[in-house]
């Protein structure tokens, strides 16, 4: 893989904003003018695809200026401010040296612990595990998965690449660690059972951003790529359940692996935790429960993605006008 390919995780963007960066760079060096066409039309030759759409080409330019990586310098031209793409990555170096520092010391006494523990036990193995800890866990596990079953009120795994999700390491790792894998990569199965509530959605990343209309131009951007983004990726399975399926659950799947978890919700749906079950019998009874509620779902591919957008559109509408009148 070309080593330019992984930046766009390390600046938290999405693969098509990189590719806006790497059409103004490609004029910038040529010293022609990065007006919005140049832009779009440079982007289709580099990458030889369609031009993108004006109205997602300046939502994605609007999150670029905004993160600083891209500024205007007259009406109808643009530039890299890569003093700004600099400090990105220095940021994400400095939190990495801090992690690492973190794992060297948890590595140190691992050993003890684990020869505390009976490797004779038979019984389930229960614990609760703090959100962010449990994604922590989970991201370790994904490592080795070769299918992961997971619920949710709204796919992460569509918006991995929000800066919403960078402000929680432990949720950060997993997303990325699911991205990597799944998208990427393409080794992982991902089958992802959920409401697609829009509502949840927007509430989370308003109080990540403390901006209603960030939080409106993300979702946007989200659902203006659902259809290509399902019909691209074949290890991505969604299935959409109008109706409540129980329990919210993730479960990491290969030959030799039985942990799972059940998540634990606060009265707004907020996650605040898990319970952690390595059971052999309880990870192969979670799993029949939840290929059950997928067989009684909708199974999400390209036409019923477009059916899908379209109600969540008129719904956002809705939503982002409430909070309008709440400012006014």
């Amino acid at each position: 893989m070309n080593e330019l390919e992984k930046l766009p995780r390390w600046l938290g963007i999405t693969k098509q904003q990189f590719h806006i960066i790497e059409a103004i760079v490609s004029l910038q060096k040529e010293g022609k003018q990065a007006s919005p066409k140049a832009i779009i039309d440079r982007d289709a030759e580099l990458h030889q695809s369609r031009r993108i759409q004006k109205s997602n080409f300046f939502a994605q330019l609007k999150n670029l200026r905004e993160r600083g990586f891209v500024k205007k310098t007259d009406e109808a031209s643009y530039e890299i401010d890569f003093n700004a793409i600099k400090k990105a990555l220095d940021e994400a170096r400095n939190f990495l040296d801090t992690e690492i520092y973190e794992l060297d010391e948890i590595r140190g006494g691992v050993m003890e612990f684990f020869g505390r523990l009976s490797v004779k036990r038979k019984e389930p193995a229960v614990m609760f595990f703090d959100y962010d800890d449990m994604y922590y866990k989970t991201a370790g596990l994904l490592k080795t998965a070769k299918i992961c079953y997971v619920t949710g009120i709204f796919p992460r795994i569509l918006y991995a690449q929000s800066p919403s999700l960078m402000q929680i390491p432990g949720a950060r790792l997993y997303v990325q660690t699911l991205w990597e894998r799944c998208i990427m990569k393409k080794e992982l199965e991902v089958n992802y059972l959920t409401h697609f509530d829009i509502e949840y959605l927007f509430r989370r990343l308003a109080r990540a951003y403390k901006n209603p209309r960030y939080a409106y131009d993300e979702i946007n951007m989200v659902l203006n790529g659902l259809a290509d983004f399902i019909t691209n990726n074949e290890k991505l399975k969604l299935f959409y359940s109008p109706s409540p399926y129980g329990l919210d659950m993730i479960i990491p799947h290969n030959e030799d692996m039985n942990e799972f978890f059940l998540m634990v919700r606060d009265e707004k749906s907020m996650g605040v935790g898990a319970v952690y079950i390595n059971s052999p019998e309880l990870a192969n009874r979670f799993k029949g429960l939840f290929e059950a509620e997928c067989s009684r779902a909708v199974r999400i591919d390209k036409e019923e993605a477009d059916k899908i957008t379209g109600k969540l559109r008129k719904r956002v509408e809705t939503i982002y006008s409430r909070y309008k009148k709440r400012e006014g």
